[in-house]
């Protein structure tokens, strides 16, 4: 195994690990309209490269009956896009925790239905890469999104 391809394991590892852990309580923040707004508007761009990435992933030979795995991962990368916009958008309006959690919790059903998938392991370095970053911006939101963060404190 090259290191490259070794660099690029460790990569997709440690992004499934940091979206696969829930927020700790100590990384559980109150919620700030303006913070949540402001990290959500960088999640659009985010899920944008992650989705071209994946167009120009390299996969299988249209007819071999394998490329159907690679088009679902570009279509679910593709409804990620389109969930970041509209929480975005939704946050942009001034639409707080409760109007927005269920949006949240949808994208992120879907971020572990994207690092589920059976192609996931065999992305390409610039996937990886732009993966890597979305998760990272991903990770900075989740902790407002935790149970006890809108002082929900069952």
């Amino acid at each position: 195994m090259t290191s490259a391809l070794k660099l690029g394991l460790f990569g997709v590892v440690a992004a499934i690990a940091a979206l696969s852990a829930s927020p700790a309580s100590a990384d559980v923040k109150p919620w700030d309209q303006a913070g949540v707004t402001a990290i959500a508007q960088k999640l659009v761009p985010a899920s944008e490269a992650f989705w071209q990435a994946m167009r120009r992933q390299p996969g299988d030979t249209v007819g071999s009956g394998d490329s159907g795995e690679n088009v679902s991962l570009q279509s679910k990368s593709r409804t990620l896009t389109e969930m970041t916009q509209g929480l975005a958008g939704h946050l942009a309006k001034g639409e707080g925790y409760d109007k927005t959690l269920d949006l949240y919790k949808s994208m992120k059903e879907l971020v572990d239905d994207i690092t589920n998938d059976e192609m996931f392991d065999s992305l390409d370095k610039p996937t990886n890469t732009a993966w890597t970053n979305f998760a990272t911006v991903l990770k900075q939101i989740a902790p407002y999104y935790a149970p006890k963060a809108a002082g929900d404190m069952k």
